[in-house]
């Protein structure tokens, strides 16, 4: 057993600091004494410590299922740079960089190894990971266990048979943002008991948010215009489309605003990322798409174009703000009409029965096609209207996750697939947010805190 001395030693000897932040101490203890954990800390909390610091005194191998390349390769980077014997693998490295990785793997030369979920399809990773001992598994952003929709992962969702092959002695689950029920989930997916799960304080009383109640497009830019961002500033956008508008408004004021949206090409959002990360204080306008994984503490404005989705999205972004614990401003530029967009995104990343059927029998019956075209090829033949119609992209994502074939002579239904009763938890879940948002100010930090509890 480590005594709190030992660990304070390694801590300031490998990771350069002198003392731990709320919460780590304990969790780092209970890894090393063997718990299964669900750790729930906000972001800038420090999560990442509480499995690396225990993955350099383990025995074996620590797994970490990470949901975003940007976010391993920022861990692996100042893992790099204190000489830890971290790596990851991932679709963005070379072919001879994952062979060298393997290699280290398969001679036991490595502590932590990040990967996604759907790196555990690959023979050549299978081959190596399930004859190794795996000390920890962690899963990184364990909410994402219960989500579906355009950014459906189902590996995510299978990860708790993951965990059977694996075999690992401990696992750590870490989330910033998880409702009861979502913890629920988790809990059931990976065997962790219910007095194992560790809430740190999630509260930021660093951070101002105000709420403007504003009708239209044109009054939100003549907001941003009349505002002075000299700080590093994030401004979230649902619509892409918004966007672009207010980049063509902006741009004649601040020349060197960087833009950051799913749909840019690779290369452009590594570059800027990086831009964000290096510019003394950027201003950045992006789509929820940007976030994770981005580890900047000085952020002071952080704006909010229109409504996000739910309260967790609503507080992961609020998150990014004053990490560095100094004040921060969050605004939330609220038009009710921007709930009928989100009510169209829910509407959308939650096909009905129908719609998934036309999806399997034309998808089933023009394989060539479908191989030749892609999504675009079913979207054409189901009279898709809109790029934000992610309808399609959810159906396969959902036929992958139950194991459907194109060979399959038609659809056998879970018994838990309720279009209808999703659309109903998410609609809410939006509601729950705009009521928050209509409250005092003051009052919304402190509603926010009591949802994550209730």
């Amino acid at each position: 057993m480590h005594s709190k001395n030992d660990l304070l030693k390694i801590l300031k000897e490998r990771f350069g600091h002198d003392d731990f932040k709320n919460g780590q101490f304990e969790v780092v203890s209970r890894v090393l004494s063997g718990d299964n954990m669900l750790v729930l800390m906000s972001t800038g909390s420090g999560k990442s410590l509480c499995y690396q610091l225990p993955a350099l005194l383990l025995e074996n191998l620590t797994i970490v299922i990470s949901p975003l390349v940007a976010l391993m390769e920022d861990q692996v980077l100042k893992a790099r740079s204190m000489k830890l014997p971290f790596a990851a693998i991932h679709s963005g490295i070379s072919y001879d960089q994952k062979q060298k990785i393997l290699k280290l793997l398969q001679d036991d030369k490595l502590k932590l190894l990040y990967v996604t979920p759907e790196r555990f399809k690959k023979e050549e990773f299978q081959e190596i990971i399930y004859s190794k001992k795996i000390s920890m598994l962690v899963v990184d952003e364990a909410h994402s266990i219960s989500q579906w929709g355009e950014d459906f992962r189902p590996d995510y969702s299978l990860i708790g048979d993951l965990k059977n092959k694996l075999k690992p002695e401990r696992i750590l689950a870490l989330t910033a943002t998880a409702t009861p029920e979502t913890q629920k989930i988790i809990l059931n997916q990976l065997d962790i008991s219910e007095e194992n799960i560790f809430l740190e304080s999630i509260k930021r009383e660093n951070l101002l948010l105000q709420v403007h109640d504003i009708h239209g497009f044109e009054s939100k830019i003549k907001i941003l215009l009349e505002s002075n961002f000299s700080e590093t500033t994030i401004i979230y956008f649902s619509l892409v489309s918004h966007l672009k508008k207010a980049q063509e408004q902006l741009i004649k004021k601040y020349p060197d605003l960087l833009v950051y949206f799913g749909d840019l090409p690779a290369g452009i959002k590594k570059s800027t990322s990086k831009k964000f990360l290096e510019m003394k204080a950027p201003l950045l306008l992006a789509t929820p798409a940007f976030g994770l994984g981005i580890d900047r503490p000085d952020i002071r404005h952080l704006v909010h174009f229109e409504i996000p989705l739910s309260v967790e999205a609503y507080f992961q972004e609020v998150g990014r703000a004053g990490r560095d614990g100094m004040p921060a401003k969050v605004h939330m530029l609220l038009d009710e009409q921007d709930l009928l967009t989100q009510m169209e995104f829910i509407k959308w990343s939650n096909p009905d029965f129908e719609f998934v059927n036309s999806v399997f029998n034309i998808w089933s019956k023009n394989q060539q096609q479908f191989q030749q075209e892609g999504s675009r090829f079913l979207k054409e033949k189901l009279l898709y209207k809109s790029k934000h119609d992610y309808r399609v992209e959810t159906v396969l994502k959902l036929f992958e996750h139950w194991g459907v074939t194109p060979e399959d002579k038609s659809l056998v239904w879970p018994e838990n697939f309720s279009p209808a009763e999703r659309v109903k938890k998410q609609s809410k879940k939006l509601y729950d947010l705009y009521q928050i948002l209509k409250s005092a100010d003051k009052e919304i930090l402190e509603k926010i805190y009591d949802y994550f509890k209730t």
